[in-house]
């Protein structure tokens, strides 16, 4: 059995495209909704339209990372045998499913390739890989988009895992919060020898809505990839406290137009790694 995880949150604009899309596939998937407890009519819009659709409020905005867990964990003590992750703002292939599950295991996770905002030419995620030099994630290699492949990182927008691989390596680990945590997940089943595949044949549709421009990304993506690198830090070839100082750097005298417009966050994204603070960002 198949159960396919969407989080949302304040997502009624999307949810019914992503479940409409999920009710034409060609193989079944049930499908779990994890609210992170919306104030628009996501849930109410669900609730008339899709009775079938399993639906877990939490009853806060706990993140990405724990919201995943808690239908990955449903999915775990209801004997589901994988789990589909697929993000609110998607759209998916009605062969996303059948083709994924062809090379899916119990050692191997799969991804799809991933257009961003409805294009069928501008690629978001293709045989992404982990950045060794840098710490963190790439997303999309060119010269590899229509080729499936081996990668070194899925991403948490939609892949298709085996259960039992989560009982292996664990699950999202909730310290990030919000991104970096499919990187994090990545990291562990490389390091486990998992196997990620990337699979080209099928594709879903992500609308990003100019998430980079939002303060709270510039925070999360500061802090943590900062912690993900110290947790991981003897796989990387950067040196952690040299990348500090360089970024201060950066920010404070020598910054770019991303940069500038919203060095307080990413400032704040620092200092909150420097001292500890993971989680979800504090109101200041």
């Amino acid at each position: 059995m198949i159960l396919t995880i969407i989080v949302t949150y304040n997502g009624e604009k999307y949810i019914e495209a992503c479940i409409d899309s999920l009710l034409m596939q060609t193989q079944e998937t049930d499908i779990l909704l994890v609210d992170n407890d919306s104030s628009d009519n996501t849930c109410k819009i669900v609730r008339e339209k899709y009775p079938q659709v399993i639906i877990i409020n939490v009853g806060y905005n706990s993140g990405f990372a724990h919201a995943n867990n808690i239908g990955i964990q449903y999915a775990i003590d209801n004997s589901y045998e994988y789990v589909m992750l697929l993000n609110e703002d998607t759209v998916a292939d009605k062969k996303l499913v059948e083709e994924l599950m062809k090379y899916a295991d119990r050692r191997t996770a799969v991804a799809p390739k991933i257009y961003k905002n409805g294009s069928q030419t501008k690629v978001w995620y293709a045989a992404g890989k982990m950045d060794f030099n840098n710490g963190g994630a790439i997303n999309c290699q060119n010269e590899l988009v229509d080729r499936m492949t081996e990668v070194s990182f899925l991403t948490g927008c939609c892949m298709l895992v085996h259960t039992e691989i989560f009982r292996e390596i664990g699950l999202f680990d909730e310290n990030y919060y919000l991104y970096y945590e499919d990187t994090d997940l990545s990291m562990r089943m490389y390091i486990h020898n998992i196997r990620m595949l990337y699979i080209p044949a099928v594709y879903v549709w992500h609308r990003l809505l100019g998430r980079k421009a939002r303060g709270y990304y510039a925070y999360y993506m500061e802090r943590n990839r900062l912690f993900f690198i110290k947790k991981y830090e003897k796989y990387f070839r950067c040196n952690l406290w040299k990348l500090v100082v360089n970024e201060f750097w950066k920010i404070l005298f020598k910054p770019d137009v991303y940069t500038s417009a919203l060095a307080g966050y990413r400032l704040r994204g620092m200092i909150d790694f420097l001292r500890n603070r993971m989680g979800k960002m504090t109101e200041r």
